[in-house]
C-alpha cells in the first residue's frame, strides 16, 4: 500500500517526492487523503495534471487527478483496500481521495 508521488512543484518547479498510501485497480489509482486537496503534494500534482507513481515495484505515469470525496470514492475504495485499511480510513477521518488515471510504464 505504500507508494512513492514524484511530482513537480507548482510554484518552484523542483521536483519532489511524497511517500503515501495507494492502491491500482484497472486503469485508476486511489489515494486516500490524510489533510484533504489541501496538502501542497496533491494540489502539486493537480496543478500539473500529473505525477508518476511507484507502487509494488511498479512505475506508473499518472494523469488526470481528480478529488473526490468518501461517498463518491466508496465503490473503488471497496475494490483497492481490504476492510481493515478502510476502518483505518474513517477512523482516521479520510474524507477525500486523490484518483489518477494511469497505464505502467516499466
Amino acid at each position: 500500500m505504500i507508494a512513492r508521488v514524484h511530482h513537480v512543484g507548482r510554484r518552484s518547479g523542483k521536483p519532489y517526492m511524497t511517500p503515501t498510501g495507494a492502491a491500482v485497480v484497472g486503469d485508476t489509482i486511489v489515494i486516500p487523503l490524510s489533510f484533504g486537496n489541501r496538502s501542497d503534494w496533491s494540489r502539486n500534482v493537480r496543478a500539473a495534471g500529473q505525477c508518476v507513481v511507484l507502487l509494488s515495484g511498479k512505475s506508473y505515469d499518472a494523469t488526470q487527478p481528480r478529488f473526490v470525496d468518501a461517498a463518491e470514492a466508496k465503490p473503488i475504495v471497496r475494490q483497492a483496500f481490504n476492510a481493515a485499511n478502510r476502518f483505518g480510513f474513517r477512523l482516521f477521518g479520510i474524507r477525500q481521495y486523490l484518483l489518477l488515471r494511469t497505464q505502467p510504464t516499466r
